[in-house]
């Protein structure tokens, strides 16, 4: 090949590259000499309409010549494949089956295996608003059945539930990405994965916990006490023991130091007793002094003598140990006294109580630090969460220290 001629007032590197990288233009097709690697890269236009590229590039370009001619004979005789199609194959799994491998093998940020707590919540998910397409092989999902799923949800006022969705459909096709069965993940929204409802969380004034414990059933009046006075998780007061409990004689007078290293759910139909939410959330949290009369004397006449007797069972006697309350058995009783106080429709839920207990441990006095520790969140975000606006702007405002004689400046 004859060298280029070079152009007046250009660099004598930049136009030689100009040169090599001029595709090789053909009656049919074009070939290219690549830059970094000397190899030819052959493209075509395919009876689709578009340019294809051949899938692997030439040594020489005699071979990218021939690779042109038997696709233009495979395109005259209609035996031509778009090599971008997705293949049917029994070895390309079906999305549900993919999704429930994945869920196997995804760890956590510390590289631990997925609680079955939170394998049930996504294979609910799954189940429910990815049935559609469940044994579709991952190759054949389009960005149009996910961004239609996404958009669905979010129409139907269910942000969270979307955001949350559409996470999970992005791993797993991150993870078929990774193992080839892809070539590119169809997940590919801006910030689908951190769209929120932003529902304001209603927390209960000090009477209204109150209320609705002195009108519930002994074992869960006690139940929604410590839950407001001890923040508790559903999952964590439901699985306290008596021996999860010290009754502790200090200056201070007697309260009761109780210890959250355990936590049950409800994993397809069947409790499942594990750790806590976090590592943090294994903790000792203090309970006021104020309630340690009552909690002594439900633990003397409502909890069994086992060591290990529930707190908090189903039956409500206390004596099964492995009797634990279902939160929507709980549920039934907390909907009722709620509309018998006429609170139902203030959004009132269990967890409530635990905004309720963080907001008023805080203003009480607690630092950040104090607060996390007791509520057992990770995080100043996290905890921040349980932080609510008492009303009491005015009061506090007053005790700002000002100094005894102020210059009035006119």
């Amino acid at each position: 090949m004859s060298n280029p001629v070079l152009h007046t007032g250009c660099t004598e590197g930049l136009c030689l590259g100009k040169a090599i990288h001029m595709a090789k233009r053909r009656s049919w097709g074009a070939l290219r000499q690549l830059p970094h690697n000397k190899r030819w890269q052959a493209s075509y236009p395919g009876p689709d309409g578009f340019r294809h590229n051949a899938p692997d590039t030439f040594s020489t370009k005699k071979e990218g010549d021939v690779f042109l001619s038997r696709t233009r004979t495979q395109i005259a005789d209609g035996l031509w494949v778009d090599p971008k199609a997705p293949v049917v194959s029994d070895a390309v799994p079906q999305f549900m089956d993919f999704a429930i491998e994945h869920l196997r093998k995804q760890a956590n940020h510390k590289g631990e295996a997925l609680r079955p707590s939170t394998k049930s919540v996504y294979m609910r998910q799954l189940k429910l608003h990815c049935a559609h397409f469940a044994e579709t092989p991952v190759n054949q999902i389009t960005k149009s059945q996910i961004d239609t799923l996404y958009t669905t949800l979010r129409e139907q006022g269910k942000k969270t539930t979307a955001s949350k969705v559409y996470k999970l459909i992005r791993a797993i096709f991150n993870r078929a990405v990774s193992y080839g069965y892809v070539s590119k993940s169809p997940c590919s929204i801006a910030g689908a994965n951190t769209l929120t409802s932003n529902k304001k969380v209603f927390v209960p004034t000090m009477s209204q916990v109150w209320d609705i414990a002195n009108e519930m059933a002994p074992n869960f009046r006690m139940m929604v006490i410590m839950a407001a006075y001890g923040g508790f998780r559903f999952g964590e007061v439901t699985e306290l023991r008596r021996s999860d409990l010290t009754l502790v004689t200090d200056d201070s007078g007697q309260y009761y130091k109780v210890s959250v290293s355990r936590a049950v759910t409800l994993v397809n139909g069947s409790f499942v007793i594990g750790k806590p939410k976090s590592a943090k959330s294994i903790r000792q949290v203090d309970i006021s002094s104020e309630i340690t009369d009552e909690l002594t004397n439900y633990l003397d006449y409502s909890v069994g003598s086992e060591a290990d007797a529930l707190l908090f069972p189903r039956t409500g006697s206390g004596t099964l140990l492995d009797d634990h309350l279902r939160h929507d058995v709980f549920a039934k009783h907390w909907t009722r006294t709620l509309k018998r106080l006429k609170l139902d429709q203030e959004g009132l839920t269990f967890h409530s109580l635990r905004h309720f207990a963080g907001t008023y441990f805080h203003e009480a006095g607690a630092t950040i630090p104090e607060l996390m520790a007791w509520l057992g969140d990770s995080s100043i975000t996290a905890v921040s969460r349980y932080l609510h606006d008492t009303g009491k702007a005015n009061l506090i405002a007053n005790k700002m220290p000002v100094p005894k004689k102020l210059r009035v400046v006119a």
